[in-house]
């Protein structure tokens, strides 16, 4: 079918749903939208039939359609820092009724690198486990649940783009990191980790002239340790 009538169609179907009242888009993950999609939404946004709120995660352009939206002054952006302990304590607060204790605090920020939406699934799912103890006004995890099963479907998610081989090399620099190339050459060539590198999966740097190895967010290595 002509995409043309299609995206009428489908605006039409939207702002009947509506009946009136404003609509709001959410977009999550923008950057892998596809192209008909993408134009869809800038149409919406541009005629002032709705309003879109988006998210893209860091390192990944979003399409060209959103960098019109951002320089039009139609989208503004907002960048999504890491949470700091501070935050982790209203966290806590919001989901548990009291604050965490430090201990927890730092254990959650040392397994999540502060990403939201890990800290969220680590402490719903230590609330539906009982693991949580109260004690003199404060909330403590003593062992974060990171075999938590939807925990590990977004990790899992995150990295379903590698090989079976790809993976298996992963899994031996979570138990090994921080490493070196020449500790993982039974099952990591210089190609497989280059493959790593550029699939975002680990992150390398240089330490005192060594070519040092570690996953790219902890969290990956907490799931696959467990």
């Amino acid at each position: 079918r002509p995409i043309a009538s299609l995206f009428i169609e489908v605006r039409a179907a939207l702002t009947d749903l509506a009946a009136g009242r404003p609509l709001l888009l959410v977009v999550d993950d923008i950057h892998v939208l596809d192209e008909a999609s993408t134009a869809l939404v800038h149409q919406f946004v541009t005629d002032g039939q709705a309003r879109l709120v988006c998210t893209a995660r860091t390192g990944h352009q979003p399409p060209a359609a959103v960098l019109d939206l951002l320089q039009t002054g139609l989208l503004r952006r907002h960048d999504v820092a890491p949470l700091g302990e501070e935050e982790l304590q209203s966290l806590g607060a919001a989901f548990l009724g009291a604050p965490l204790d430090r201990a927890t605090a730092q254990r959650l920020l040392a397994a999540t690198g502060g990403n939201p939406l890990f800290v969220k699934e680590l402490v719903l799912a230590s609330i539906e486990r009982g693991a949580v103890d109260r004690n003199d006004g404060l909330a403590a995890i003593v062992e974060l649940p990171t075999d938590a099963p939807r925990l590990v479907d977004i990790v899992r998610s995150r990295l379903t783009h590698l090989s079976d081989d790809n993976v298996v090399a992963l899994r031996h620099i979570a138990f090994a990191e921080p490493c070196e190339p020449a500790e993982l050459a039974s099952v990591a060539d210089a190609d497989t980790l280059v493959r790593l590198e550029s699939a975002e999966a680990i992150v390398t740097e240089e330490e005192r002239g060594r070519l040092i190895l570690r996953l790219a967010h902890p969290i990956y290595g907490e799931v696959l340790r467990s």
